[in-house]
């Protein structure tokens, strides 16, 4: 039911302890998400680049660890997330505990407070609301300002600065950060 959540520790009404096993084998999409290169040598090709969970990645399984005791059917927001670490696999596979506390369930929906760690150390943390209804076409979005104009060309987006594989490049121009 829940891609990334292989298996439940301990459960209650309000809250969750899960585990999530990401292997780079197991989960190709790691591949594509590789610093600062796949080929990292000529003389031995079984060396591999540094492999990092995409940021999206980790606000999925924020969502999934709540979505565990949630009983909305709509994920509407992930928001005060603060993220302490990279999640990587440079050890190859990893266990990951993914936990959820619901902190609120009132008209507006559930509120979850979710962690993401690696035992003792928080990954990624932040709250994770789920509504009755789906966010409506035109939800609030705040301004961004003006930004500031790119410092590479399109052409350059995922050869300087950016590690993406073909999966993960999404983005044929950048009009403003």
């Amino acid at each position: 039911q829940w891609p990334f959540v292989h298996g439940i520790v301990e459960r209650s009404a309000d809250s969750v302890v899960a585990e999530c096993h990401l292997h780079p084998l197991a989960h190709g999409f790691l591949r594509d998400h590789v610093l600062y290169t796949a080929h990292v040598s000529d003389v031995d090709p079984s060396l591999q680049g540094l492999t990092v969970v995409p940021r999206a990645v980790s606000l999925e399984l924020l969502a999934e660890a709540a979505a565990v005791n949630c009983t909305l059917p709509y994920l509407s927001l992930i928001e005060n997330v603060r993220a302490h670490n990279w999640i990587t696999l440079d050890g190859g596979p990893r266990t990951l505990t993914l936990s959820a506390r619901r902190i609120s369930d009132d008209d507006t929906g559930e509120r979850f407070a979710a962690r993401v760690s690696d035992g003792h150390n928080t990954l990624i943390e932040g709250d994770v609301v789920f509504a009755s209804a789906p966010l409506g076409e035109h939800a609030a979005v705040e301004d961004l300002g003006d930004g500031y104009a790119p410092l590479t060309a399109d052409d350059q987006l995922y050869s300087t600065g950016m590690f993406h594989g073909p999966l993960f490049q999404s983005m044929g121009r950048l009009v403003c950060w």
